[in-house]
């Protein structure tokens, strides 16, 4: 400690601690999970109304109850996890995340109302080059659904 009193992560002992940078990282980390979860959701409810052959009323309490994703982080596992990703794989929807927003962001990082028509264009090619991978990496697949990032 004498010799070397700084941490691997490079903070003395005398620094303040990033509190700012974590907090920052958690609130990304949680929005990111809520993402997730309100997505997992809705391909969930999408899937139990499509194959409801029952009324109208018990395919909408299973739709809330399936939007419940809040009890879910409480049992989940890494069995549940596989068996999610399982039944979200046998199904007819095909997903795959692209980083179209970001890809976009770096080719206008500012956008001007002349720019319009010409990265109108840009995202376009952005989002079928996204689909044409997507549809490459999930065949047989009737729908292909993209996640945004």
């Amino acid at each position: 400690m004498e010799d070397k009193p700084v941490c691997a992560c490079g903070l003395t002992l005398t620094d303040e601690l990033p509190t700012a940078d974590v907090d920052g990282l958690l609130r990304d980390l949680d929005r990111a999970l809520q993402t997730q979860q309100r997505r997992l959701a809705s391909e969930a409810i999408h899937r139990v109304l499509a194959k409801s052959d029952e009324g109208r009323v018990t395919a909408f309490v299973k739709a809330v109850q399936t939007a419940n994703m809040a009890a879910l982080v409480d049992v989940m596992d890494d069995k549940l996890a596989v068996f999610i990703r399982g039944l979200l794989a046998e199904q007819e929807v095909g997903t795959g995340d692209a980083d179209v927003l970001r890809r976009f962001a770096e080719a206008y990082p500012t956008l001007e109302e002349t720019d319009l028509p010409k990265a109108v264009r840009e995202f376009e090619r952005l989002l079928k080059e996204s689909f044409e991978a997507a549809r490459r990496a999930n065949p047989g697949k009737k729908t292909v659904r993209l996640t945004l990032r």
